[in-house]
């Protein structure tokens, strides 16, 4: 305690002030205002910033933007004085659409400068690093044509996520908004877009597509098929030759290893298009579809004159073959049948009246055995009208070049005539589609060739989950 009196006595002869010393010792403590601002990040003007939320950390990607700055933070930090919890955030030059907030669950924040509301244009195009998914790497929107190229040309091909491209984005009030792709890779698919009816009748879509085309000399243009006819490989397995008739697409199927016909029929739905009607065709008959490629038409000929020698080779020569040897139009009868009422020409194949019907509701021409020979049946009344127990037959030579014949024969199918299976042409086929994607039930009616079946009034449903 002297010691200290004596301390201070000498410094108060010398002037000094011990309680400013002491003052000067204690460390300056920060106002509560220089705290806050030391903690909260400072925001650069015109630049929008998107905190990163746990969802979106989750998500793992955030949109791509030149001139974007990201900031993360190694723990979840409070920010905006405790408002927001975030892994630390993004600051970018422009602001992010609402479609790309949602899907990377970014948040912005309060503080972002006010994005003024406009009228959107009814189409806009953007340009994407990934068409398939547009958030995983640079996107551009509502952009002009220009933008979209100049964009689409400056993504470079070493950091690209996916197939870079250009579509265009409808604003015109209808179900059909949103983006669509038009560009993908070098490819413009206008058959795609012009699969869907709105696109293909509207007039903005059409002059989107059309300019791109313009601007774009240089790209593949997958135009729709407008021919009548057309020849396709289908997964480097079988031909599928297919052409328009009056009830929509008549077609054959031919195997490429062979060039065997191995089935065919009649596809009845006009009012769509050759390819739809190619995909429609590979479901009825189970064939993937992955592979279709169009084939020059002159191996057609190639293919029918195979097919051509092969039945040559395959067809009976005289009719003295064994029953289970020749396909008989009705398998209920034998030519031993003619012979027993008193028809002994071997021109002629016997017929009952259920499948004589049948045959001429088909256009074959049917005829009635009588005591007098074969009488031709000019029409349904003509066929009503004869006695209940009369035979009838059809020419044996008008059976051997039907496609029925043709079937039946290469097919092997045989049965016991106690089984009663019946000849059936053109039979209808209920397909019902059910799509997860696509609420709505689709039926169509296909018209198939089929040699035999065991039920004159058989129709298929098949339910197809895709």
């Amino acid at each position: 305690m002297d010691i200290d009196r004596h301390f201070a006595e000498v410094c108060k002869e010398r002037g000094i002030d011990l309680s400013a010393e002491q003052e000067q010792a204690q460390p300056e403590q920060p106002t509560p205002e220089v705290a806050e601002k030391a903690i909260e990040p400072e925001q650069a003007e015109e630049t929008y910033r998107y905190y990163i939320t746990p969802e979106a950390l989750t998500h793992g990607s955030y949109p791509f933007m030149e001139g974007g700055q990201t900031h993360e933070a190694a723990q979840l930090t409070d920010y905006e004085d405790g408002a927001v919890q975030a892994y630390g955030y993004i600051d970018y030059p422009q602001p992010l659409t609402e479609t790309q907030l949602s899907e990377v669950a970014l948040l912005s924040s309060k503080n972002n400068p006010e994005v003024p509301l406009t009228t959107p244009e009814p189409l806009t195009y953007y340009a994407a690093e990934c068409m398939e998914f547009p958030s995983m790497g640079e996107y551009h929107e509502s952009l002009t044509l220009e933008e979209a190229i100049r964009h689409y040309e400056a993504i470079p091909a070493e950091r690209m996520n996916g197939i870079k491209g250009i579509g265009f984005t409808l604003n015109d009030g209808s179900d059909y908004e949103g983006d669509f792709p038009i560009l993908n890779g070098n490819t413009i698919d206008v058959d795609t877009i012009n699969s869907i009816a709105y696109f293909r009748d509207s007039p903005l879509v059409q002059k989107a597509v059309a300019d791109l085309i313009a601007a774009m000399p240089d790209a593949r243009v997958l135009q729709p098929i407008q021919d009548e006819e057309a020849l396709f490989l289908v997964d480097d397995a079988n031909y599928l030759h297919i052409q328009t008739c009056g009830e929509g697409y008549d077609y054959t199927i031919y195997e490429k290893e062979s060039s065997h016909e191995v089935d065919g029929g009649v596809l009845a739905n006009p009012d769509i298009s050759l390819l739809d009607a190619c995909k429609e065709i590979f479901l009825i008959h189970g064939m993937p579809g992955e592979t279709v490629e169009p084939v020059s038409l002159d191996l057609l000929e190639q293919l029918q004159d195979a097919q051509a020698v092969y039945e040559s080779e395959m067809r009976p020569d005289t009719p003295e073959l064994a029953l289970d040897e020749y396909p008989m139009p009705d398998e209920e009868l034998t030519q031993a049948d003619l012979e027993q009422i008193g028809y002994l020409d071997g021109d002629m194949l016997p017929l009952f009246r259920e499948m004589a019907q049948e045959f001429l509701t088909q256009d074959f021409t049917v005829y009635a055995i009588t005591h007098e020979g074969a009488q031709m049946i000019f029409d349904e009344e003509d066929l009503v009208s004869q006695s209940a127990d009369m035979i009838f037959a059809m020419s044996r030579e008008e059976w051997q070049e039907s496609s029925a014949f043709r079937v039946s024969w290469m097919t092997g199918k045989r049965t016991s005539r106690n089984e009663s299976r019946r000849f059936s042409t053109m039979r209808e086929i209920a397909l019902q589609f059910t799509s997860s994607n696509i609420p709505m039930k689709q039926e169509i009616t296909v018209l198939r060739e089929w040699s035999v079946c065991r039920n004159t009034d058989l129709q298929w449903s098949v339910s197809i989950t895709i």
